[in-house]
């Protein structure tokens, strides 16, 4: 779907030869891990199918905007999250249960974008001749540390925190032997290194570029938007 799904669409998009500009979705997964602070144009860290899909894709949809004479905009999203089955939600039931744990004490940078901040960013670049033919991470400026993110949805799901922590180096180690082995075993274990990386791995963009080419800036707070995503799975789970 991410790359072959894509091609269909460009080559249709290319056979019109009307069409302006060709909007893709893509992932800030493709800079993480780069380095702190990574931007558009830093190398890219291509660890898992996902991400090697997305950027695939991405060279395509360049290669197409070339052929068909049409603008490209490419976006890369940093962590989605909203009232919705993806993103922050699926912990909500460790969290509440108590069986959640943090890794190095989750004092890593987790960084966020809302839904609604995504989709206005969306409406933004529509037909902007300032968007054409360029690549933008969509995320929050200041992220909050992960622990602060976990604690901030415990609160609103009106229970303690975690408390329990693995330290990094042990669960690291442990990741390892997981992968290595998983492929063997008839056991489909509940970590991938999307996971991994998401408990254990600081995740902060320069957002620089939508704010200057764009004047974006995000405007759901994490506090706004996790209380909100929170009511939503309460009342979904009733």
């Amino acid at each position: 779907m991410n790359v072959e799904g894509t091609r269909n669409l460009l080559k249709l998009a290319a056979k019109t030869g009307k069409l302006k500009q060709f909007i893709y979705c893509s992932t800030s997964y493709i800079n993480w891990g780069s380095k702190l602070f990574a931007n558009e144009n830093s190398p890219q860290v291509l660890d898992s199918f996902y991400v090697k899909t997305k950027y695939e894709a991405e060279k395509l949809v360049q290669k197409y905007g070339k052929v068909g004479k049409f603008s490209t905009t490419i976006v890369r999203p940093g962590f989605v999250y909203g009232n919705h089955r993806t993103g922050l939600s699926p912990i909500a039931p460790s969290i509440k249960s108590g069986r959640f744990f943090y890794v190095g004490g989750g004092n890593h940078f987790f960084e966020l974008v809302h839904i609604d901040d995504l989709t206005r960013f969306f409406k933004l670049v529509i037909n902007n001749k300032k968007a054409f033919n360029h690549v933008f991470i969509v995320s929050e400026k200041n992220p909050h540390t992960f622990k602060k993110v976990v604690g901030t949805m415990a609160k609103e799901l009106g229970c303690p925190p975690p408390k329990f922590s693995i330290p990094r180096p042990f669960f690291a180690f442990g990741m390892k032997i997981l992968f290595a082995v998983s492929s063997y075993l008839p056991i489909k274990f509940p970590f991938s290194q999307g996971i991994y990386k998401t408990l254990a791995v600081d995740r902060k963009f320069n957002v620089s570029k939508a704010e200057k080419v764009l004047g974006f800036r995000t405007q759901v707070s994490p506090e706004k938007g996790i209380r909100s995503m929170v009511k939503w799975y309460k009342n979904s789970r009733e």
